[in-house]
């Protein structure tokens, strides 16, 4: 082999390389933002039979217009993300607040009785 065959060699190499390394990194950007996603997704699917739950009048086993008591079994739902760990929800002066925990963030989505304003949510760091 001459050395312009090597040379050709190592270059096909090396670009092979950082191709791979490239794919792999933009593979785990996906996944996190897969992530996030499904996150949101779990809050809204929270919000909308929460939300119904408190629309609902008290002697049809709804909230009777408050937030008092919500808890996932009342709103019938089993309080887990798509990725299976733990959500919470909470009552905050009359608007609700539903955490979904993901590997690198949580997921806050908050439901104001009002449902003109819908579901607004953010992601902060762990």
């Amino acid at each position: 082999m001459g050395q312009t065959q090597i040379l050709m060699i190592v270059l096909a190499i090396i670009i092979i390389a950082a191709a791979v390394a490239v794919g792999l990194r933009q593979f785990g950007k996906a996944g996190e933002h897969a992530d996030l996603d499904a996150a949101r997704q779990d809050c809204q699917r929270v919000a909308a039979a929460a939300l119904a739950w408190y629309q609902k009048p008290a002697e049809l086993g709804g909230g009777g217009r408050s937030w008092t008591g919500v808890t996932f079994d009342k709103i019938g739902d089993d309080g887990k993300t798509t990725g299976g760990t733990a959500m919470t929800i909470a009552d905050s002066s009359g608007w609700l607040k539903i955490t979904a925990p993901t590997s690198k963030k949580n997921i806050f989505g908050i439901v104001h009785p009002d449902s003109s304003r819908g579901l607004i949510t953010r992601a902060e760091n762990k």
